[in-house]
């Protein structure tokens, strides 16, 4: 007896009593333990903040890292999954700055001091981990928690410092002076793909500047910038070598100006305004001397000798015009204004031109103001800045602009480029390699490779990875006070050795701790700092240098660092991953970061498999917001619909291919409706029944594995019975790895069955070994392939040109005719092998070990097919895979049908998840769900409704029972939780998630039923749409339906059961209707002018495309809706008979809408038994209860419908009709015109 089932199951209350399962069982870590053994499946878990609460971001990458995970495991694969967590950088020091009330760092420093400030952000980590466990859970991800990494641990650090050391020896990490991206609050350099995470729209002051012509008395160069502070530092002006300029006088001042010339209307609106003086280009100004735009700044700055950081450097090419590869004429004037000291291309500039270098802002982005004495903010000073250019007269034009501006990415502050001295990996260096290392990866969705992400490693630029920070993992570099001695430590034990001159480390049984604290030892900056070394070469004592490591650093570590290589782990380390998964953004960030590090370290791509995902949106398309409230918190959700429905949803989503998904309640909801109510009522159907009936599954599987390759199979040559070779080496090593999954699935085989070949008892003799328990191997004659005789060292293709055979089928005929062993021979061989293992091996676990050959005669045997049909038309089995094979024979078409089509569903499910396209799998499932619930279970019903138990009512509950198993198997990685609830009520097995995901059966998928299903599926439905546009109910029968298809009996009774039609007719070939389009002239004249008549000619001769939205393609013109009319035409002439045509992909339906006395008396008999059906659950009867049933009609016809259809209403709802003076249930009911009083009886 299966356990009664709850149709109105809470799927939420559902999923927390799983949880609960899991966690007594300990399912998670058997999951793991029972593929022991197994092939290891690298999995890479990126470690986010513990700074907030996760949100649908990190519900999505969560589920993306589960699905993938679980499937791995389900292939018999081991795969470790082991969170991790981001603890280091600006994240967390800015929460500790607002928790201290303090901001920046002198307050740091002077206030607070280094050492509390580190200890604060330590204790402040983890703010929400205990969120992060219950919504993890909650969700269904398995993935541990407990031996997680966290970057900030010091073995942790210690690989870290593995990794920069490596790279420093081979000469990829160096210091150096660049302008880099800074934030002035956190005082700290940026790198190039961090600026690209805080981009924002900000508004700034614009001017156009005059510089006066040395020399001259009116002459300007014309320059426009968006940073008004920089002016201070402004050392040379850059032109376009081919930019055309102009001298233009201007009319009103007298001055002449030097812009480029397509720039002049923007400046002058009126051309009386304006006289051009000459022209001519950029390379032509080039060397022109103009004056300093504040003459004494310079100096009197150098004169206050300011500890304000500032660096004053005049070049021989100070104040001069030079060519820039960089200016264009879309903005400002054509003429750039160059700052070497705050700007990337000014600073290249400025050193191959000389123009020097001139720095007046601090750490903190600030200037001393000397028009008022004091130091002021950055961007404060560019209305100082603009009000003295006004004073002095050398502003044109003074405007705002909103642009986009890069922000810190963690405070929001607007970043400066200024010069600082930093740490770099030479990214440059390695880019080609990277870029060849991005080839091997397999990104879905694709174009990343080549687009997002390839275009960005393509333009890779050194990496500046130190911060002048605090709390992150030191930079390992020990440097001399003049800096020509240095010194890069690699690990715990090297500093321990360099410092053991000075005494502050000392160890302790293979452990090391301070002297000072006797604390085991600590890599953080507020320890190390401390620690000094010993040059050995010189013996002069070096000092640490005061910055800390890029976080991303660490981040790009992880696959190291997570597991502490290479100071542990060194026999299990494997490199590179095979999967990971993160959002778009990370195509600048993580997975960046490992590309640089896993190329520089091994020169090989840190990753096989990617899957990017997009952004989630509120519904409305803005940003999810608490403050808009624009959003369902997901754990409510959860709560609401189920984790299942949610993660789905998810997953059948465009955002798991990269793309923005506008989150939707509703489409949650949808996947309730459309995909796990539809199965559990197939669940709660089966039970039932199956209880009703004691129903008790086929104990004992039999399962079929074809040997593993030999040359001939390699080589395309038949491999027969007579032909006794052995395995190659690719042979062995799939068999091997098939023998390891089948070691750790659970499937226990009560005896194998081999061919007595060499092939086939290598392969047994593999497996047998690899399994955990002893098992026997019996070598049976019977499953010996077929003896070839002649044909023995030809390939198929050379023994059908030698017996003149142009198919596969003819050959047929030639292996019946095989004198050695024909082929009706060997497959009754087969066949009486096989039955004679059925009945010697009943309800034991069997693997059979053969030939591609001898699964055929078995398959005849299975599924009732022809000798033909099972040799030439259902495709043969793989080399080295596992097939389950049916313990029942199958007979009934519909039982084939959904047999096939779980088999695709197996096939398509695998394919999308072997190349990780996630939604491809769940729209197949829920195609497959809709034909199991809507056309599978709806056709099958009345073969459940007999009392006896035929052979037909026990094939569709084998059948039905096989494929709720094997769907809970093939969506346990996308919905864990109503999966295992299925298959553990069914099989009483411990967990779906601990057995093997099955492997598509070809032998099992009628390609002709498929085909020949899904035809007669689309004509009921255009059948259906028939019905619909004529207003007449399905249960009204009607005479015929017209198709053009010539389908066999068994397809035209279904569809004249679906329909409820009485005949089905064919076209006669001048009978076959056509479609033609007949456009509104009045309405496309307007709009298509003199093409009007081509579109009306063609189409009213049908030459149209019918498109999706329901519009119409005519040529290039596409035709609204309301533009044109449909019609159908008989030899150009308009069908006007009652019938009612419709048709789709080639397929045309003709309804016949006549209605005569009986077919609307059996309507009516029809409409009665449906209300009698609702009236029964309505009453809580069950599915097996008889009743007496009293109908009652002051109109006459009811007479007429009982003397005709009494029996088969009896029939169909399991009762009598009698009258009823007591009963259970009264009501009325109202059938089309006809009101009948129901009585219903127990």
């Amino acid at each position: 007896m299966f356990k009664e089932v709850n149709p109105k199951q809470s799927f939420p209350k559902l999923e927390k009593e799983i949880i609960n399962f899991w966690k007594e069982n300990d399912t998670f870590k058997k999951s793991i333990s029972s593929r022991e053994g197994g092939e290891i499946f690298n999995f890479y878990d990126g470690p986010p903040f513990a700074t907030g609460t996760p949100h649908y971001g990190h519900i999505l990458a969560g589920t993306i890292k589960d699905v993938i995970p679980r499937y791995q495991t389900m292939l018999g694969k081991k795969v470790d999954r082991k969170f991790g967590w981001d603890c280091h950088g600006l994240p967390i020091e800015n929460i500790v700055e607002k928790k201290l009330q303090i901001s920046g760092k002198d307050d740091i420093e002077k206030k607070i001091g280094v050492y509390d400030f580190n200890e604060n952000c330590r204790a402040n980590v983890f703010g929400y981990v205990d969120e992060w466990k219950k919504t993890v859970e909650r969700m269904g991800r398995w993935v541990d928690m407990e031996d997680d990494y966290k970057t900030m641990d010091n073995g942790f650090m210690e690989s870290v410092w593995w990794v920069f050391k490596t790279i420093y020896d081979k000469g990829l990490i160096y210091e150096g002076n660049k302008i880099v991206p800074y934030c002035p609050r956190c005082t700290t350099p940026l790198s190039n793909f961090e600026v690209n995470q805080g981009y924002k729209d900000k508004q700034s002051k614009t001017v156009t500047v005059k510089f006066k012509v040395k020399g001259s008395e009116s002459k300007y160069i014309l320059a426009w910038t968006t940073t008004p502070w920089t002016l201070y530092s402004n050392l040379g002006l850059a032109v376009g070598e081919d930019i055309l300029y102009s001298e233009v006088l201007d009319n009103k001042t007298g001055e002449t100006y030097i812009l480029a010339s397509e720039k002049i209307k923007d400046y002058y609106k009126v051309e009386s305004d304006y006289k051009i003086v000459r022209e001519y280009k950029g390379n032509c100004l080039v060397g022109i001397e103009y004056e300093p735009l504040f003459n004494d700044f310079v100096v009197q700055l150098k004169d206050l000798n300011l500890d304000f950081g500032t660096n004053i450097k005049l070049g021989q090419n100070s104040y001069k015009v030079v060519l820039g590869h960089h200016v264009s004429t879309e903005t400002g004037t054509g003429i750039v204004h160059i700052a070497p000291a705050y700007g990337e291309d000014d600073f290249v500039i400025g050193e191959k031109e000389g123009l020097g270098f001139v720095a007046h802002i601090d750490d903190r982005g600030r200037t001393f103001n000397l028009l008022t004495n004091n130091d002021i903010f950055v961007f404060d000073f560019n209305d100082l800045v603009i009000e003295e250019l006004k004073k002095l007269k050398l502003s044109v034009n003074i405007s705002t602009i909103n642009h986009s501006y890069p922000h810190c990415w963690r405070c929001d502050t607007p970043l400066i480029y200024r010069g600082i001295s930093a740490w770099y990996v030479a990214v440059e260096k390695i880019r080609d390699k990277m870029i060849e290392n991005n080839k091997k990866i397999n990104w879905n969705p694709e174009e990343i490779k080549t687009g997002r992400f390839g275009k960005w490693v393509e333009n890779a630029r050194d990496w500046n990875i130190s911060r002048n920070r605090y709390w992150g993992s030191a930079i390992p570099v020990w440097q001399s006070e003049d800096k020509k001695e240095e010194i890069c430590i690699g690990s715990i034990k090297e500093l321990y050795e360099l410092n053991l001159d000075f005494g502050q480390i000392y160890k302790k049984e293979e452990k090391y701790f301070y002297t000072k604290t006797n604390k085991e030892i600590d890599l953080h900056k507020h320890f190390v700092d401390e620690i000094l070394i010993k040059n050995p070469k010189t013996g002069n004592t070096l000092k640490r240098i005061p910055e800390v490591l890029d976080c991303w650093f660490e981040s790009g570590a992880m696959p190291y660092a997570s597991v502490h290589y290479p100071f542990e782990n060194t026999d299990n380390f494997k490199f590179p991953g095979d999967f990971i998964s993160e959002g778009l953004d990370q195509t600048r960030g993580w997975f960046y970061t490992l590309l640089i590090l896993g190329t520089a370290l091994f020169d090989n791509t840190p990753f096989l498999n990617c899957v990017v995902s997009g952004i989630i949106l509120a519904s409305d398309g803005k940003k999810m917001s608490k403050s808009l409230k624009n959003y369902t918190d997901p754990n409510i959700l959860m709560d609401k619909y189920g984790a299942d429905a949610m993660r789905f949803y998810l997953m059948n989503s465009p955002v798991v291919e990269a793309q923005d998904l506008r989150f939707s309640d509703a489409g949650v909801e949808e996947v309730i409706k459309k995909v796990i109510l539809p199965l559990w009522n197939t669940y709660s159907f089966f039970t039932t029944y199956a209880n009703i009936d004691n129903f008790t599954p086929n104990k004992g599987n039999i399962y079929y594995i074809r040997h593993g390759q030999t040359d001939n199979n390699k080589n395309g040559i038949v491999n027969g019975g007579d032909d006794d070779i052995d395995l190659n080496q690719t042979g062995i090593d799939e068999t091997i790895s098939l023998a390891k999954s089948l070691a750790s699935s659970g499937i226990k085989f009560d005896v194998i069955i081999s061919s007595p070949m060499k092939r086939t008892v290598h392969t047994a003799n593999l497996i047998k070994n690899h399994l955990n328990y002893d098992v026997e191997i019996v070598e049976n004659e019977a499953f010996r392939e077929q003896l070839f005789g002649e044909f023995k060292g030809m390939s198929h293709e050379e023994i059908k040109q030698k017996y003149g055979c142009k198919t596969d089928r003819e050959l047929t005929v030639v292996y019946r005719n095989n004198k050695l062993e024909g082929i009706l021979d060997f497959s009754k061989k087969v066949i009486d092998g096989y039955k004679s293992l059925e009945e010697k091996y009943a309800g034991k676990n069997i693997l059979i070990i053969s030939h591609g050959g001898v699964f055929r005669p078995i398959n005849q045997y299975l599924n009732d097919l022809t000798l033909e049909q099972a040799f030439y038309e259902v495709p043969g089995v793989k080399n080295s895979k596992l097939y389950k094979l049916p313990n029942y024979k199958k007979s009934n078409l519909l039982d084939k049908w959904i047999i096939g089509e779980l088999n695709l569903l197996t096939g398509n499910v695998s394919n999308a998840l072997d190349n990780y396209k996630l939604n491809h799998a769940t729209r197949d499932i829920i195609k497959f769900m809709d034909n199991l619930t809507n056309w599978y279970v709806r056709r099958s019903r009345k073969r459940f409704w007999g009392e006896e138990m035929t052979k037909d009512k026990k094939e569709a509950y084998e059948t039905l029972y096989e494929v709720l198993v094997e769907v809970s198997k093939i969506i346990a990685p996308y919905m864990p939780f109503i999966s295992e609830k299925i298959y553990k009520e069914l099989t009483k097995n411990e967990s779906v998630h601990l057995e093997l995901f099955s492997n598509k059966n070809p032998g099992f998928i009628f390609d002709d039923l498929i085909k020949n299903t899904s035809v007669v599926q689309e004509i009921i439905a255009l059948g259906f749409q028939a019905r619909a546009n004529a207003k007449i109910r399905v249960r009204q029968p009607l005479k015929y339906i017209k198709i053009t298809q010539k389908l066999d009996t068994y397809f035209e009774d279904i569809i004249k059961d679906e329909l409820n039609v009485k005949e089905i007719l064919n076209f006669k070939e001048n009978e076959i209707p056509s479609q033609i389009c007949k456009p509104n002239a009045k309405l496309i004249g307007p709009k298509f002018g003199q093409n009007v008549k081509f579109i009306i000619s063609q189409a009213k001769q049908g030459n149209f495309k019918l498109l999706d939205n329901g519009n119409v393609l005519v040529g290039e013109f596409e035709l609204l809706k309301e533009e044109f009319e449909l019609e159908f035409v008989v030899n150009g002439e308009l069908d006007n008979t009652l019938e009612l045509i419709e048709s789709s992909n080639g397929k045309i339906v003709s309804l016949s809408t006549e209605i005569n006395d009986e077919l609307l008396l059996e309507g009516y008999a029809r409409d009665i038994v449906r209300h009698i059906q609702e009236s029964r659950k309505e009453a809580d009867y069950k599915v097996d209860d008889r009743i007496v049933v009293g109908l009652t009609s002051e109109n006459p016809i009811l007479k007429d419908i009982l003397n005709k259809f009494g029996s088969y209403i009896e029939k169909e709802t399991l009762s009598k009709i009698d009258t009823l003076d007591n009963f259970d249930l009264e009501k009325e009911l109202e059938v089309e015109d006809l009101k009948i009083s129901l009585r219903l009886k127990r």
